[in-house]
């Protein structure tokens, strides 16, 4: 998993073939078929929202910058606000992401 920070946004590139599980969380211990993608990120959002300086995390486009860059534009993006002060936390939702494959 790779991230970029971009202002106050942080996004987990994840490859567009992990992201249906990524944004339904298939491996967060919850029922397959249970959760649609934007159900999971809400879920997500509640189990990490001690991390968040603010909204809930969601997928995005490439950023700008990366657009400019032609940087990863084949990957998609789960993003969201970080406080920049959890970084256990942090560690534990990239491994979280990182096993959903």
């Amino acid at each position: 998993l790779s991230a970029r920070i971009s202002g106050d946004r942080l996004a987990a590139l994840i490859p567009e073939t992990d992201m249906d599980a990524a944004a339904g969380l298939a491996d967060a211990g919850l029922e397959p078929g249970r959760l649609g993608p934007r159900d999971g990120l809400a879920f997500m959002s509640s189990l990490y929202g001690d991390i968040l300086a603010h909204g809930l995390i969601t997928v995005s486009d490439p950023f700008k910058v990366e657009i400019l860059e032609n940087d990863n534009l084949e990957f998609g993006r789960v993003v969201l606000a970080f406080d920049k002060s959890h970084y256990g936390r942090l560690h534990e939702l990239i491994l979280s992401l990182n096993s959903i494959r």
